[in-house]
Parts: C-alpha cells; structure tokens; sequence
C-alpha cells in the first residue's frame, strides 16, 4: 500500500550543518535530527545491538517525559495508534529516499495527536511528545527507519538512523569488519562523543542480523558510530582490523576506504583478544563474549561484591576462534558482578576478570 500522494518526495539533507570537503569518501546527512541535540541516543542501546534478547531496530533518544518529537523530513503522516504491549503511541511518516519509500517512526509517545491521517508534514514539524507507552522501561523516544516494506517483518527493511542524522556539528562513521560474527565489538579512540550529553557510550558492536535488520543501500555496513566529534580516529576489532579515519562536521565517514588501513585475515592470536560483555549495563540478561587462539577449557564465574558465587559455566574443548554465551540474571539483585574467565590449555592457566552492572 502506497499512501504517497506525490511522484517522489527528495528527504531533504541537513543544509544547516557545516560541511568541510576533507574527505573525499564522505557523505553528508540526509535527515534532521527529531529531537533536541540535548539529548544523547542511548550509547548502550543501538541499532542491531542484541538487548533483552533481540536486537534493537531503532535508536532512543533520551527525553524526559512530553519532549517534543519533531519530523525528521518532508512527508505525510501514514499511520498512527496506540499499541500498548509495543509501541505505545506512535507516528509513522511516510517519504522517499533515492526513489524508494521510506517510514520513519516514532515510538512510545505521551501525546500523538497533533496531525490527522494523510496531513502534508514538513520537516521540523512538531509530531508528538516523548513518553514512556508501551513496551518501554523508562522515559524515551524510538526512532526508527523502515525502507521499501513498512510492515514489522519486512525482510532486512530497517537501517541505522546514526548514518540519516546527528547532533549538530558532529560526524558518522561506518565499515565493515570482515568475517565478524554478529555482536563483534568494535573499539575507537580516542573518546568520539560530544560529552555532555553522552554519558552512556563505551564502544559499539556489529550488527545482529536477524531478517529484519539491513544495512544502508550506500553504505553496506556491519558496524556504524554515530555523532563523532570531528577529528582522527583509530577503529579496531578482531582479526587485526584497523582504521584510521578522519571526520568532519557533518560528514558520514567510510572507514574502509581510508588510505591508513591495515587488516589480518589470518588466524585468531594465540591469546585472548576480548573478554566483554554487552550491553553493560544490563537488565535481565546479558551476552558474554570472548575469543581464543588456541584450543581450552573455559571456565566463567560470576560473583557478587560480597563474594557471593552467582553462577558459573564450564565450557569444555573450546575451538580457536569467537565464542559468545548468555547470562541470565533474571534472579540476582540489582548491582556490580565481578567476571571471572579462565582457561586452561595443557599447563597453561590463564584469567581474566571484568565488572559488569546489572540495573532492574
């Protein structure tokens, strides 16, 4: 169903933010951002970051309560309703990229009733108030990007808002980290957010794909950083991946085709390369990920600061090679674990140890 009154609406670029040509691999931003620059997207809940089981199809912006949410772009407004187990109130908005359909969503609202079925929108357009409706743990608003099917289980249909939009001033970077598993970590540094108003950034993660996630028509990334500062950055992760990159205002940066690259597609080392976790902070359950270079047995150990033992797992005869598993704390209090990973390889004893938070 194709709700467009017009042969093709262009998604208008951000013309307010200052461009500098530096990189000739750059793209620029194709949206406005629909809420404030004030307030940060949670850092630890991005697109295609598995959490609370699945992985995220959207970004939360982090508004207080009766936020505005304005219209990222030019369109109509498609559709909106009250789910309560899922979106809460929302606003869809129909447009079109490139020639393509394009829906762009507004989750969890207080307030959506400032325009009726098939009203003209314009970008910037006051479209709701922020809430906390639905399937929603605390005050926000999901933004998410459906391209070419609408419907929830559009085959690879989403795409990463971070790439469409930023925070005034700021840039984005993009790649994709060959042979990753899903949920790859993905390090850079130095610090890359505007601080405040992050406070909730650590590092981001390939994505998970499930059906449902996809990447940009452009881009063809597994991973994507959004609001960078300008500036040079390294970008690492597993198999010797690196990048150096460059990133100016308002820019969308392809990290792989920076003339500083170097990449190992040999075997994994033969030590660790990652003990994580992600996301941390936590709620209910979390993915512990590691990586080995020879053949162990692995054991996890969880405990409290007390010193209390919260669970454990004995993984015997791990390859070499990415491992991930999952803990679910469903039945343990609200506070900081301490990790404990050991391997053992012949005589070869080796530990590592990492605090993760679990918040109810």
């Amino acid at each position: 169903m194709n709700r467009l009154a017009w042969k093709d609406l262009l998604v208008p670029t951000v013309s307010f933010l200052l461009l500098i040509t530096v990189n000739t691999n750059a793209q620029q931003f194709r949206v406005i951002r629909p809420a404030a620059d004030v307030y940060q997207i949670h850092g630890g809940y991005l697109y295609a970051e598995t959490n609370f089981g699945y992985p995220h199809k959207g970004v939360d912006y982090q508004t207080p309560l009766s936020t505005p949410v304005t219209s990222a772009t030019d369109g109509i407004l498609y559709w909106k309703d009250y789910e309560p187990d899922g979106a809460g109130y929302y606003v869809m908005v129909q447009s079109r990229w490139s020639g393509k359909d394009i829906w762009f969503m507004y989750f969890h609202l207080s307030n959506n009733d400032f325009f009726n079925l098939d009203d003209s929108i314009h970008t910037g357009d006051q479209i709701g108030l922020s809430g906390n409706t639905g399937n929603s743990t605390g005050p926000h608003m999901h933004f998410e990007i459906r391209q070419n099917d609408v419907g929830y289980d559009g085959f690879m249909n989403r795409r990463n808002p971070e790439l469409w939009t930023a925070i005034l001033g700021m840039g984005a970077i993009y790649g994709n980290v060959p042979n990753a598993l899903d949920g790859t970590r993905v390090d850079i540094s130095p610090d890359p957010k505007p601080r405040p108003p992050y406070t909730t950034y650590g590092y981001s993660l390939t994505y998970t794909f499930d059906g449902l996630i996809g990447s940009d028509d452009v881009y063809q990334e597994n991973y994507a950083i959004g609001d960078v500062k300008p500036g040079t950055y390294t970008i690492t992760s597993v198999y010797g991946y690196s990048r150096v990159v460059t990133v100016a205002a308002g820019q969308v940066v392809d990290a792989d085709a920076s003339t500083e690259i170097t990449v190992e597609e040999t075997a994994p080392p033969t030590d660790f390369v990652t003990v994580s976790n992600y996301p941390n902070p936590f709620n209910a359950q979390t993915t512990i990920a590691f990586t080995l270079g020879t053949a162990a047995d692995v054991q996890i150990y969880l405990y409290d600061m007390s010193g209390r033992k919260a669970d454990n797992f004995f993984l015997p005869d791990c390859c070499p090679g990415h491992h991930q598993i999952i803990w679910n704390a469903e039945k343990q209090a609200t506070g900081v674990y301490l990790l404990l990973l050991r391997t053992t390889a012949g005589n070869r004893i080796e530990t590592k140890s990492l605090k993760i938070t679990l918040i109810r």
